[in-house]
């Protein structure tokens, strides 16, 4: 993109594409400082959030961008890994609509200890007397709401592979077959209440040539302030309403 994706949270691990920063104001205002160019603020949870507008406010820089993804953890590293790797005739301003072209083609996935804490998607009753009597591991996976017990080892088989997890193994052989170039975070706080899990998001590569394809064809509103091509509801660098026609504007373009 036309532009630096600094990701406030995300670990240092991270591939070079992207500006992984803690989530501390003197860190952001490092990382917006040390770059000239166009900066997007990429965040996750509210308190990433209030930083990200906290630093904006302080610098008081057109330059600055926020993008507020409230998505399971890797699949947001999987949405902020995308942003870094579009090409650079793609507008950092177009990231919303990015972000959303690549929410349809991810899958995240859980392996859980147990679901006791689990309401969304709700397990069932035998499920959780499964989970308090028996040493059953349950596959949850989010893109289809659904719940099941685990059986065998878990396919990941993809060209994005984002793998989060807690500090005891949920089960022995589940990431048999998984690609090495996987993106592992390693041990994070994720939400999940189980004591042992493991969160995996993947990339359809075949539906996201055919996504992006549409994305870059679209026409692009332009905010009335900056004149950036935008994706609605708002400007992701101004906070004001995108206009609801759109312009002439390519999508990739940036006047």
């Amino acid at each position: 993109m036309d532009g630096t994706v600094v990701a406030i949270g995300a670990p240092e691990t991270l591939p070079p594409t992207v500006r992984a920063v803690p989530c501390e104001p003197r860190d952001v205002v490092d990382a917006v400082r040390s770059v000239h160019d166009d900066v997007l603020l990429a965040v996750r949870d509210a308190k990433s959030r209030r930083v990200a507008r906290s630093v904006r406010l302080a610098l008081g820089a057109e330059r600055i961008g926020i993008l507020h993804t409230p998505t399971p953890y890797t699949a947001w590293i999987a949405t902020v890994l995308m942003l870094g790797s579009m090409p650079a005739d793609v507008a950092l301003s177009r990231s919303a609509g990015v972000a959303r072209a690549v929410s349809e083609v991810l899958r995240t996935r859980v392996v859980l200890s147990n679901v006791a804490a689990l309401a969304n998607p709700s397990p069932t009753l035998r499920q959780h007397l499964a989970g308090t009597f028996w040493r059953t591991r349950f596959l949850v996976d989010l893109t289809a709401g659904s719940v099941t017990a685990l059986s065998g080892a878990l396919d990941a088989t993809s060209p994005l592979v984002v793998v989060a997890r807690s500090a005891k193994p949920v089960v022995r052989d589940l990431e048999v077959g998984w690609p090495d170039r996987r993106v592992d975070v390693g041990v994070v706080e994720a939400g999940w209440k189980a004591s042992r899990w493991v969160e995996v998001t993947t990339l359809d590569e075949v539906r996201w040539n055919e996504v992006s394809g549409q994305l870059r064809q679209e026409r692009a509103p332009q905010c009335v302030s900056c004149d950036r091509p935008g994706s609605r509801p708002a400007c992701l660098f101004c906070d004001i309403p995108l206009p609801s026609a759109s312009t002439t504007q390519p999508a990739g373009a940036h006047a």
